[in-house]
């Protein structure tokens, strides 16, 4: 098990940049699943999924429940993922966007993001626009792919103040004696060690991970 949550059932999301978000309970205990979402309202389970550059966003109420954790890369979150996730919580559970908390955790940073690709296919998109640029010489393109995420979370009616987001990025931020603080898909095109870092959340109990990036308590 997680470490920490061995008193949990553990359910892992499998990753897929598509925007499939799967409703979980106890019985779903071990059990991977495609998706780019989970979400229970089962106070005994605990989600979990492996992620590198995109970071994982955590999605709840001040109750804590329900609980979502969702794996937001910069074309599922293009395609309508955000507000998928928040009509669940509207539709199913009759909770305003202005009730959720956001957590957004660590990502790939706008200044190591460097992607040409994100810039020719979402370019021409007003959404998009204050947040892909190019440095001084025009030359290295910018994604800011966290501040996009925030974007969707705002205009859906998510208040500025329950959206948190950790600082740190996953391809450039180190610990005090220099080895990178986690693992980057994006770091490994030029450096060559591949990776990916698990998340995990649950009810019930307040994960380090929430306190050690956004300051919940």
């Amino acid at each position: 098990h997680e470490a920490g949550f061995q008193n949990y059932k553990i359910v892992r999301g499998i990753p897929q940049r598509g925007f499939r978000i799967a409703s979980v309970t106890s019985r779903d205990e071990n059990r991977e699943i495609k998706c780019d979402g989970l979400i229970t309202t089962d106070p005994k389970v605990a989600l979990t999924m492996c992620v590198g550059d995109c970071p994982a966003v955590i999605v709840t109420t001040g109750q804590r429940t329900p609980l979502m954790l969702l794996h937001i890369g910069a074309q599922n979150a293009a395609d309508g993922i955000v507000g998928k996730a928040i009509d669940r919580f509207r539709h199913r559970f009759e909770i305003h966007p202005n009730r959720l908390i956001v957590g957004i955790g660590p990502g790939i940073c706008a200044d190591c993001y460097d992607v040409e690709w994100i810039r020719a296919q979402y370019g021409m998109r007003k959404d998009w626009e204050p947040f892909l640029w190019r440095d001084a010489n025009g030359r290295k393109p910018h994604c800011d792919l966290r501040g996009y995420i925030v974007s969707r979370f705002l205009d859906r009616g998510v208040l500025a103040r329950h959206i948190s987001m950790a600082r740190e990025c996953t391809c450039c931020s180190r610990y005090p004696n220099g080895e990178f603080f986690l693992d980057s898909h994006h770091r490994a095109k030029t450096q060559g060690r591949e990776g990916r870092f698990l998340v995990a959340t649950a009810m019930g109990r307040q994960p380090w991970s929430l306190k050690r990036f956004f300051g919940w308590s």
